[in-house]
């Protein structure tokens, strides 16, 4: 009998014990899930501060690229003021004869040379494109570095070990108020070398944009040069072409006061 009530005390001594332990494990499980709920808060907060330092960096950036290129623009036009300043040339009158032995000889001036005349564009202007075999509007913009152009479809593939790049460019803008017949015409797929790719930061766009750049044959009037252009997508914008300093510089001077100052080879159409 007395075996009987050791055995029973023995088996609810035992029971109390793992009763006890349980209860500890629970509440080390529990304090464990607190400790990780306030790291992934802590967690959360840190990575908030981190792209919030990130944003500002970004902006910070930006402003220093929008200072950077209104600093340019007015150094393009001060380098313009300073060309089309006309240059004096000054001589020397004859003195007067004065009841004097000899009379003093006039100073010659020594020749100043001169830079060739630049061709005068004005803000927009019809430049036929070779690869295109058409006209297109253009705008011309002194505040920005490199050119561009509209184009579709871009597919890059590889050539002879080359990278090369497959596009479509738009000829004409359709206009405001057009009729659905009159939409820009789509020309058929040109390829050409790819000369390297840019990262671009558009003011409305947090993200740098990967563009290619080609070498395209471009004319104003009698003017024909090779010019680097950046294929991006201008749908949002009035004129498919935009020409930068990086093709006008020594040979263009812009006048912002008028437009299409040369006009098209209408025989080049027909």
């Amino acid at each position: 009998m007395q075996n009987k009530i050791v055995i029973v005390l023995s088996l609810v001594f035992l029971s109390q014990l793992s009763g006890c332990a349980s209860q500890q494990i629970q509440q080390q499980l529990i304090a464990q899930q607190q400790v990780q709920q306030t790291q992934a808060v802590a967690l959360a907060e840190y990575q908030q501060q981190i792209t919030a330092q990130q944003n500002l960096l970004m902006q910070l950036n930006e402003r220093q690229l929008q200072t950077l290129e209104m600093i340019d623009g007015n150094t393009a036009q001060l380098i313009q003021i300073a060309e089309q300043k006309p240059i004096i040339n000054l001589v020397a009158q004859p003195q007067a004869a004065v009841n004097t032995p000899s009379v003093a000889e006039p100073i010659k001036s020594t020749p100043t040379p001169t830079s060739p005349p630049k061709m005068t564009v004005g803000r927009v202007e019809w430049v036929w494109i070779d690869k295109l075999d058409d006209f297109v509007k253009a705008r011309i913009d002194t505040g920005a570095r490199s050119s561009s152009i509209h184009a579709t479809d871009i597919q890059y593939f590889e050539r002879d070990g080359k990278n090369w790049v497959r596009f479509k460019m738009h000829t004409h803008k359709a206009k405001k108020g057009a009729k659905s017949s009159d939409k820009a015409v789509v020309e058929p797929a040109y390829e050409v070398p790819v000369l390297r790719m840019v990262k671009i930061r558009q003011a409305s766009a947090a993200e740098m944009e990967r563009r290619p750049v080609v070498k395209l044959r471009v004319r104003i009037d009698q003017f024909e040069d090779d010019a680097e252009f950046t294929l991006t997508n201008r749908s949002g914008m009035i004129y498919p072409v935009l020409l930068g300093r990086g093709f006008l510089k020594d040979v263009i001077v812009v006048d912002v006061a008028n437009a299409f100052l040369h006009k098209r080879d209408e025989a080049e159409q027909e």
